[in-house]
């Protein structure tokens, strides 16, 4: 079953909602202006792919959104969301897709969402999510893309993450280059351009070698007067 329902829902709606409980609706896209999360919706317990993008909804997140442990596909961008997002997230093992893009949502990202190992698109972007990158993300085999970007994050990337072999897009924030890269990233992630921009431009990294070893780090150019192509390095002497 398919729901779209494109105004705020009268009572009548609701009854149908909760009759639904019962049925197997897999589906909803609403389209409305009530301004508060719709928790009703949350009664929907077989709902497989819920959109509520674009619809000005503020305040929390609703945590009763972790009883719908069958859903594939959850899109709440583009909104005025506030707070941390509910904890409980790890109960919503069938998830893939989780867009929570342009929103206010802040506090530490949660490391439970490392648990979702069916995960492939991650995009919690344009936010105030503060704090460091949690390591569990490195736990997600199939993520294919991780948007960090236009958040308060601090601190390295997780070498962990730079590990994951599907991953191929990636964003980060300004407060990433202030830390040294490795020849992983380099080659696995920079080199390959999926991640080679911070803010919609191009950022380049410089080779340094650390003395009396073997190994190289990497940090950002801070003298680029030229642009060279995406994934360039400088190699000093």
């Amino acid at each position: 079953m398919f729901f779209s329902v494109s105004s705020t829902p009268p009572d009548a709606f609701r009854e149908v909602i909760a009759e639904a409980y019962w049925k197997d609706t897999i589906t909803m896209e609403v389209t409305w202006r009530n301004g508060s999360f719709p928790e009703f919706i949350c009664g929907l317990i077989n709902l497989e792919h819920l959109n509520l993008s674009a619809n000005f909804l503020e305040g929390n997140i609703s945590a009763l959104i972790c009883d719908l442990v069958n859903l594939d596909t959850l899109d709440l961008s583009d909104n005025a969301l506030q707070g941390c997002l509910p904890q409980g997230l790890s109960k919503l093992q069938k998830l893939r897709s989780l867009r929570l893009f342009k929103n206010k949502l802040t506090g530490p990202i949660p490391k439970e969402i490392g648990s979702l190992k069916q995960l492939k698109f991650l995009d919690l972007s344009y936010n105030q999510f503060s704090g460091p990158i949690p390591d569990e993300l490195g736990d997600l085999p199939n993520l294919f893309s991780l948007m960090l970007g236009y958040n308060q994050l601090i601190g390295p990337i997780p070498e962990q993450i730079v590990h994951l072999e599907q991953l191929k897009a990636m964003s980060i924030c300004l407060d990433q280059l202030a830390y040294p890269f490795t020849q992983r990233f380099v080659d696995r992630i920079y080199s390959q351009e999926v991640c080679c921009k911070i803010n919609g431009e191009y950022f380049y990294l410089e080779e340094r070698k650390v003395r009396e070893q073997q190994h190289s780090v990497f940090r950002i150019d801070g003298t680029t007067s030229s642009k060279p192509r995406a994934g360039h390095v400088y190699r000093l002497n």
